[in-house]
């Protein structure tokens, strides 16, 4: 639902072109995440614009900035609120949680695909806060609020629709019937994920051997910085169990 709404103003101005300029500046404001959370790791200017380069002009980044799938809000939304994430262990300012809080919250209404990514987020940020605020319950309480109030009116709003529009308050009611006529899930995860990784037309090392350059960073931020190793590897852990177990990873018929 979300994904059409993010799309409809550019549609309606210039129609396909509007829509696909939509989504260009949603891939910008990737790639300026992706230049800060550089810097916040500790990495020069040079450093965090051969990074943007090195990742948002090679597939598949480059490839979705110019399609009109959620893929990429999604990925932008998850990458600015990690990027929250750093900012607030920067700077400790509370206005922070709450724009992490409000990323986190519109993941779910892009693609019920996102659920996962929403999830993981939500507790690494958390663990944060009450790591740092153990004591001071007052501020525990006012930090935890901020991260999680967006999501709470997220869901209110969710199911409000959801029971006008198909008498059920269960969040993504549609994708929920859905599945129950066209199954869009398997029980092969394993078979599923090496799909994911090495199938020879879609899998992401095939296509975008970049991901190699990812892992061998994430083994880096792993030993220099174990909490921004959590923040970034946790949602995609999340995400890789549930989406491999996509029929498409079955049927060749993967566009993902």
């Amino acid at each position: 639902m979300g994904f059409p709404l993010l799309l409809l103003p550019g549609y309606a101005l210039d129609l396909r072109e509007g829509a696909l300029f939509t989504m260009a500046v949603v891939a910008a404001l990737g790639a300026s995440a992706i230049f800060e959370m550089c810097l916040l790791l500790g990495a020069s200017s040079l450093q965090a614009l051969l990074t943007v380069a090195l990742f948002c002009f090679s597939t598949p980044y480059w490839v979705f900035s110019q399609s009109a799938l959620s893929d990429l809000p999604g990925a932008v939304a998850i990458l600015w609120a990690g990027l929250q994430f750093f900012r607030y262990r920067e700077h400790d300012l509370k206005r922070y949680l709450l724009l992490a809080g409000v990323f986190i919250a519109i993941l779910p209404w892009l693609n019920i695909r996102f659920w996962p990514l929403a999830g993981p987020e939500f507790l690494v940020l958390g663990a944060w806060v009450v790591r740092r605020e153990w004591g001071t319950w007052r501020s525990l309480v006012q930090k935890i609020g901020l991260l999680g109030i967006p999501s709470l009116v997220s869901l209110g709003v969710f199911a409000a629709v959801d029971k006008a529009l198909f008498n059920t308050y269960m969040p993504n009611a549609s994708m929920l019937l859905l599945n129950r006529v066209w199954p869009q899930f398997q029980t092969q995860p394993i078979r599923g994920f090496l799909g994911m990784l090495f199938d020879q037309s879609f899998g992401l090392i095939p296509t975008g051997p970049v991901y190699v350059a990812a892992a061998a960073g994430m083994v880096v931020l792993f030993r220099r910085d174990r909490w921004g190793f959590v923040a970034l590897l946790l949602p995609a852990a999340g995400y890789l169990p549930f989406v491999s177990r996509g029929v498409n990873w079955f049927d060749r018929k993967s566009t993902r």
